[in-house]
Formats: structure tokens, sequence, C-alpha cells
């Protein structure tokens, strides 16, 4: 994937303008295999400040609204943790930090939108199908307002190794 094409999948014509919640959300919920290349071209012209803030908010939103599994809470807060701390490192130019955030979101994207780790079982057409733990907490969120009788087994999304956690000294205090 090239920067230009990624840069079509968030609508944007600069990383200046990734400024809003539905670019993240494009990012990590495309259905196509985005690189660590082409995030990394893209990112290095974002504000670094207003990259964690969106992903504070697209993982409180995620978070606030899925199956119940508190291992796939703990692992999608550990990976909105990383992240946030990537972007501030990455904010500071710290030497490789925008190849770190690039990765970890090509990693996490994959994971999320790309693997069928989670099990949607429709009780009312006695049915089961595999899904992405995205199309698993959207599903949930859908048959929720139409007071649908499914159940979601997405603990297999849990499995999702944080490759690094990086805490900022400001942090600690």
């Amino acid at each position: 994937m090239t920067k230009e094409e990624l840069m079509q999948i968030i609508d944007i014509e600069s990383g200046e303008e990734f400024t809003y919640f539905e670019n993240l959300a494009a990012v990590l919920e495309s259905d196509e295999e985005i690189t660590a290349d082409a995030l990394f071209q893209v990112l290095s012209d974002v504000d670094m400040h207003t990259f964690a803030e969106l992903v504070e908010s697209y993982f409180y939103d995620i978070m606030e609204h899925m199956p119940e599994d508190v291992d796939v809470y703990n692992m999608l807060e550990a990976e909105k943790r990383n992240l946030v701390a990537l972007a501030e490192s990455a904010g500071r130019d710290e030497e490789g930090a925008f190849n770190k955030l690039a990765d970890e979101i090509e990693r996490f994207q994959e994971h999320f939108s790309r693997r069928e780790n989670c099990e949607i079982i429709d009780n009312e057409k006695a049915t089961s199908k595999n899904a992405s733990l995205r199309d698993a907490v959207y599903d949930y969120r859908i048959a929720r307002m139409g007071k649908e009788n499914k159940d979601y087994n997405i603990s297999s999304a849990s499995d999702y190794e944080i490759s690094e956690y990086i805490v900022s000294l400001g942090d600690l205090s």
C-alpha cells in the first residue's frame, strides 16, 4: 500500500488533516492490509498530541460498547495505553518512535479488523459465524438496539500480545 492509497482510505490529502475520530477509525477498521511503511509516511505529518487524544476517544468508545469479556477489555486497555505512549514518544521526536507506532498500528489493525477471532451466535436462528473483533463489537451494538437474542464469544481475541508498553516519566508522577 502506498501513502496515497492510505490517505484515500482515510479521506485526507495530507497528514495534517488527520484530526478526526473517523480518520483513526478508517485506519483501524479497514478491511485492507495497511502497511507500516504507508502508516509511517502519513503519521510523520500528524500532530501526535491530537493523535493520542483520538486513540483515547476511539478505544473508550469501543470498550464502552462491546460484549463483556474482561481479558479482551484488558487487552484493549493495554493497547490503548501503548499507542498513546508511542504517540507521545513520536511527538517528542524520540528516535524510532514513528516506526514503532506504525508497526504497532499495523499489527493491531490486522488483529482487530482482519482476523476472524470471534464467534457471533444467533440464538433465534440457531446459527453462528466467525467474525473479527471489530465486526463482533459492531454486531453487538446493533443487536442491543434491536433487542436481538445473540451471544458473543470474543475470548479468542484476547490473545493479542502487546509488543511493548512504554511509560513516560511524566505519566509516573
